[in-house]
């Protein structure tokens, strides 16, 4: 069964970090003090996690790592919770830097590219989701778990 986890801030980066690690060396950074982590896992064991984090009063999302034994579409399962979870949160626009091998994959939860920028040899596109155009649906779904009362659920 899959399972997540969230969590936010510095207390997260010893359980992301190990993940992190599986996918590609990283290092910690400003923003893992201020952002939402999740973690997604299978049997007890973490194999991929995620963030949102506020950068120039956006929402943005990623990086997004999956450990490589992983079965194809945790990164689709965590992409989605990761864009719920921020328009939850009251964003309008949810905001990713990604790579040029990950730029398909955002385009396909219906991102779009407006601006790129090279840091250390590799370049990076900006992109956006906007509310109304995004893959995971929002506001009432008739649903009536909240009485008819969305913001009360």
């Amino acid at each position: 069964m899959i399972t997540s986890k969230w969590l936010f801030g510095k207390d997260a980066i010893n359980e992301v970090q190990p993940i992190r690690d599986m996918v590609e060396a990283t290092t910690k950074d400003a923003y893992d003090d201020i952002a939402l982590h999740v973690l997604v896992g299978e049997e007890g064991e973490w194999l991929a996690t995620g963030r949102l984090y506020e950068k120039d009063a956006k929402m943005m999302l990623g990086p997004i790592y999956v450990a490589p034994q992983v079965a194809k579409g945790v990164d689709d399962l965590l992409a989605r919770m990761l864009i719920s979870k921020g328009f939850e949160l009251f964003a309008d626009e949810i905001y990713t830097e990604a790579k040029e091998d990950e730029v398909a994959f955002f385009e396909g939860l219906n991102f779009c590219e407006y601006d790129d920028y090279e840091k250390d040899g590799v370049k990076y596109y900006n992109m956006k989701l906007l509310k109304e155009v995004s893959p995971i649906p929002s506001g009432c779904e008739g649903c009536n778990q909240c009485g008819g009362d969305c913001t009360n659920a």
